[in-house]
């Protein structure tokens, strides 16, 4: 049972990581201009009391933060710019919503003036005043329910001092109008951390005697006279909602870093209003949509990450962004060809654009990233070949592009790649030889992955392949290469992980293999191999062995003698004679022994398996073994499957099996067992499998099986068994 034991290290599933896997609760978005009435459908953050219409005041007190309580008086609805406010003179009745409106909105185009644009100087009668002009977007700040409504109350209530018309307070007002907007929107209140977000405090902090910033708003950071917010830091943080259009207010901010959250919607347009940005991480959320266009503004973009969202549509908007180093795309739903103009942006470093669905060939262009370092392309549907200006880029360390389609052969151009370190074209459809500059580009290639391809074609293993020193991973495997292994595969010696399995090659394992003693995990299962060199002592770090689906017919003794690591062997579908076997195996590092599918003609014992002491997969089944198993086979106490199916065991099902505690299948179908099924195996809380069909067993199921919690298949059949 080659699946149990092996772990396919080519599979590249498409996945979605945390938070989109888990099981959450996402609270009902707010979006801007939406009224509530309802305060069940709010975020926890909000007010409890929402008023259905417009009163003269805004809600009077918000949500604690997790370091300050802040109990807030009545804050006014902005009348008309000019018109003197009513005060509110009975606190505890609120007065009757006034006839009058927010400021007029006759000339009002649909955006907002730009917080920074100073061409129109604006003359501000109050801080809502200020933000209608600036800020407000139809008007949201005035609805009640909206985050942006909670966003103003906040602020009227936590620095009603700041003056609209001085520019440094008019700086602070926007800059708190920002965060507080981006605080409601998103479900503040639930944060893993919210120190003294909506407070009094100056969001910067301030300075202590001991040049320390103290009292920042948390993840908040700013310039050096602590005035003018840079840095948004909240990844990891329980963010939840929509990113807000007022998040345009932080018009000077370097760095928004939002990944990893529970972000969703629309990336909104005004994010294209940060033309400082040199960061922006948005990945790791539930991010919907397109890339929207504006983004080509932000010229001093530097690292752009939107992966692991659920975006669509093109990349080629990104192509504006000319100063880009470094560009994440991963696991999205992108599609299309893979736009040329991606491939103009020179001083690019690190392209990301795996497990999408792009289509289309890789574009020549490909050679203009002279400056890049790591390029991944895999899973995608992409087609056509690999082109020759790939040898262009001779600053490239690592190429994936896996699970695609690409085919015919690889181009000779590798020469050139001087700083190769990692090439994985596994699971596409290219064939012919490996090209002879790949074969001796030996200065620090250390993993090379051509997989599940069609190499070979009736084609061996050429005999250059030792001359790739520096290797450290060498996967081969599924191809269909004929012929021996080359004794020069010796010369490799500074590999730890060899992968030949499934093809179609005869002969036996070289005895160069000896030479490899850095070796830890060695395949070539599902091949003609027939033979072992004499002696296996150098490879003592061996910790898997994969030799499965072979014509082996004798497994040598010191792997269970010298191999000290070895935690896996997997010698199944063989043609292992049982008197090849040593007396005892000897073994505290085996943890699964798959012996399954060979013809011990008998000639075998289960006692002398006893000395694997930590195995916890047990694999024998179909073995033609004629015994019984002893009775001391509870020393086995970290066995999790124990499987002598299809043999010829003869005796009794031990009652110590009941003893081990992290049993979870028990496969005896299909022997000669006799005796009653034990009481002690209802003791085994964790079992999950029991097989004992087409034996001789007798007597009544024991009623101490009602207490199997976790049993899902019981298959007693083909007995002399009563219900």
């Amino acid at each position: 049972m080659e699946e149990l034991a092996e772990t396919n290290s080519l599979g590249k599933l498409r996945h979605r990581s945390d938070p989109r896997e888990r099981n959450v609760f996402i609270h009902p978005l707010i979006h801007e201009g939406q009224t509530t009435t309802s305060p069940t459908e709010l975020p926890s953050t909000f007010p409890s009391f929402v008023p259905t219409v417009r009163p003269s005041s805004v809600p009077s007190a918000l949500p604690s933060t997790s370091n300050q309580i802040i109990t807030l008086t009545p804050a006014p609805v902005a009348n008309a710019p000019g018109e003197p406010r009513e005060p509110n003179n009975e606190p505890n009745e609120p007065n009757e919503p006034e006839p009058n409106e927010p400021p007029s909105v006759d000339d009002e185009t649909d955006e907002p003036n730009s917080p920074s644009d100073d061409s129109d100087p604006i003359i501000a009668s109050s801080i809502d005043d200020l933000l209608f002009q600036l800020m407000s977007l139809n008007g949201a700040i005035y609805d009640i329910g909206t985050p942006q409504n909670f966003a103003l109350s906040a602020l009227q209530n936590s620095s009603p001092a700041l003056d609209p018309n001085d520019p440094d307070d008019r700086v602070e007002i926007i800059q708190r109008y920002a965060l507080n907007t981006l605080y409601f929107s998103t479900d503040g209140g639930e944060w893993e951390s919210n120190d003294l977000w909506t407070s009094p405090n100056n969001p910067c902090g301030f300075r202590n005697g001991n040049e320390e910033i103290e009292d920042a708003w948390f993840g908040i950071v700013c310039d050096s006279e602590l005035k003018v917010v840079e840095k948004v830091s909240l990844d990891t943080n329980g963010l939840r909602g929509a990113l807000p259009s007022d998040i345009r207010g932080l018009s000077s901010l370097n760095r928004l870093e939002i990944s990893n959250n529970q972000l969703s919607g629309l990336l909104t347009e005004s994010v294209g209003e940060l033309t400082g940005l040199s960061v922006l991480d948005i990945g790791t959320n539930f991010f919907t949509g397109t890339i929207p266009p504006s983004i080509g503004n932000i010229k001093s973009l530097l690292l752009l990450d939107v992966s692991s969202n659920f975006l669509s549509g093109s990349v080629a908007d990104i192509g504006d962004l000319t100063t880009l180093l470094t560009l994440k795309a991963d696991t999205n739903f992108f599609g299309g060809t893979l736009a040329s103009e991606l491939f103009s942006i020179i001083p690019l470093i690190s392209l990301e654009m795996d497990n999408n669905l792009f289509t289309g060939t890789i574009p020549s262009e490909i050679g203009q990233l002279s400056n890049v370092i790591s390029l991944s392309f895999s899973t995608n549907a992409l087609s056509g070949t690999i082109p020759e200006e790939f040898g262009n880029l001779e600053n490239l360390e690592t190429f994936d592009a896996s699970s695609n389609f690409l085919g015919e052969q690889l181009p000779d151009v590798f020469d050139g790649l001087f700083y190769l370190k990692k090439f994985d074209m596994a699971l596409n459809y290219l064939s012919g030889t490996l090209p002879q500059t790949l074969l001796f580009n030996t200065a620090v290639l250390n993993t090379l992955n051509i997989s599940g391809n069609i190499l070979g074609m009736d084609l061996t293993l050429p005999e250059d392949l030792g001359q790739m020193t520096s290797l450290r991973s060498l996967d081969l495997s599924t191809n269909q290469f004929i012929g021996t292994i080359p004794e020069s595969i010796g010369e490799m010696e500074n590999l730890v992980e060899l992968r030949l399995d499934r093809n179609f090659l005869t002969g036996q394992l070289p005895d160069s293999v000896n030479r490899l003693s850095n070796m830890q995990f060695l395949s070539v299962s599902e091949n003609s191999l027939s033979g072992f060199p004499i002696g296996l002592t150098n490879l003592t770090k061996l910790e898997r062995l994969q030799l499965s689906n072979n014509k082996f017919n004798e497994i040598p003794n010191e792997i269970f003698t010298d191999f000290q690591n070895l935690e896996l062997l997997n010698v199944s579908r063989n043609e292992i004679d049982g008197n090849t076997f040593p007396n005892r195996f000897e073994s505290t590092a085996l943890k699964t022994v798959d012996l399954s599918f060979n013809n011990f003609n008998g000639a075998f014992d289960i006692s002398s398996l006893m000395g694997l002491v930590n195995v916890q997969n047990l694999q024998l089944a179909d073995c033609s073994i004629q015994s019984s198993l002893p009775d001391d086979i509870n020393v086995l106490q970290s066995l999790v499957t124990l499987n002598f199916d299809s043999n010829s065991l003869s005796g009794t099902v031990p009652s110590t099996l009941g003893e081990i505690n992290s049993l979870q299948n028990i496969l005896l179908a299909g022997n000669q067992l006799t005796g009653t099924i034990p009481s002690e195996l209802g003791q085994l809380e964790n079992l999950r499998i029991l097989e004992l069909q087409s034996n001789l067993l007798s007597g009544a199921i024991p009623f101490e099986f009602e207490s199997l919690c976790c049993l899902d298949s019981f298959n007693y059949s083909g007995n002399f068994i009563s219900d």
